[in-house]
């Protein structure tokens, strides 16, 4: 399958990502919620915090902060002028990276 364009939207109040591949577009619904990664002394500032066995390169502890939708992760990475880690990456490029190179085991639901 070749991708050729891929961006995020509302359909229905609800994050769903359109994808472009073969020509023809989908929409679908994406198997887990936008995220980026604080250092865990920084965990206090946000809401929806995910602990797990996340470091940085450096070996620093880390959380995941999850929102609703990608616009809210630049936000909230520049709120507290704190280190954030994969906040940079747009959320579709995440989406198909760990989708489709197999590093979570998920499927996309099709809505249209």
């Amino acid at each position: 399958m070749k991708i050729t364009d891929a961006y995020w939207t509302v359909v229905e109040n609800e994050l769903a990502l359109r994808i472009k591949t073969n020509g023809e577009w989908f929409t679908v619904r994406p198997p887990f919620k936008p995220y980026f990664f604080v250092e865990e002394k920084h965990a206090k500032y946000f809401d929806n915090v995910e602990t797990g066995d996340f470091v940085t390169l450096e070996g620093e502890k880390c959380v995941k902060v999850n929102v609703n939708f990608p616009n809210e992760v630049p936000l909230l990475a520049s709120k507290y002028n704190i280190p954030t880690y994969e906040s940079d990456i747009p959320f579709f490029v995440v989406v198909l990276t760990e989708t489709f190179l197999g590093r979570k085991n998920q499927q996309y639901f099709i809505l249209t």
